[in-house]
């Protein structure tokens, strides 16, 4: 009897756990989509574009990054602007482009930060090797000035001959640093580039 009440007991706390767990990442997974549907049900649009293009300077007069999207439309009352299929384009300080696709994009405070959800794609390009970093995760926040980037999500980051994964990371976009935040492991093969 006292061995069928532990046992009773384990798959009550089991399934307590369960429970636990589902309930917090569908609350996490309602929280990444109420930005967006919060702001198409609460406001009406005072501007849309097709085709999108927003590009940065410096100082001098040269282009340092660039935003494409499909379509924006832009919501005055939130200072809040939802992209479709956005592609942010960034020249880095070491002569390397990054470039990083998305299924979705929400940008606030007339574009300082641009959050990207939806198989957010990075790829780094050097001027010599070419593509030699690509990055996939579920959601990214980026801020295009600064040539920044951050998530706390699941991430990919696959080189030649090398596959890592961790939970979240830092990019600075400028110098190349990539910081692995959490859970990182990877696989090598050796002699492949």
């Amino acid at each position: 009897m006292n061995a069928w009440l532990k046992a009773q007991n384990g798959w009550m706390t089991l399934s307590i756990l369960l429970a636990l767990g589902v309930s917090l990442w569908l609350m996490r997974q309602s929280l990444l989509s109420v930005d967006e549907t919060n702001i198409s049900q609460s406001t009406t649009p005072d501007a849309y574009m097709v085709n999108a293009k927003y590009t940065s300077f410096d100082a001098k007069g040269h282009w340092t990054s660039r935003i494409d999207a499909v379509r924006v439309t832009h919501y005055p009352d939130q200072d809040t602007a939802l992209f479709e299929s956005p592609k942010m384009i960034a020249l880095a300080n070491n002569a390397s482009t990054w470039e990083v696709i998305a299924d979705h994009g929400t940008s606030k405070q007339d574009m300082k930060v641009l959050y990207l959800l939806g198989h957010v794609v990075v790829d780094r390009i050097d001027a010599i090797q070419g593509k030699n970093l690509t990055l996939n995760t579920s959601a990214l926040t980026t801020w295009p000035k600064q040539k920044f980037a951050q998530t706390d999500q699941p991430v990919i980051i696959i080189q030649p001959g090398s596959v890592v994964h961790a939970i979240g990371l830092t990019a600075d976009m400028n110098t190349g640093d990539i910081h692995l935040l959490s859970q990182v492991h990877g696989t090598y093969q050796q002699g492949a580039s």
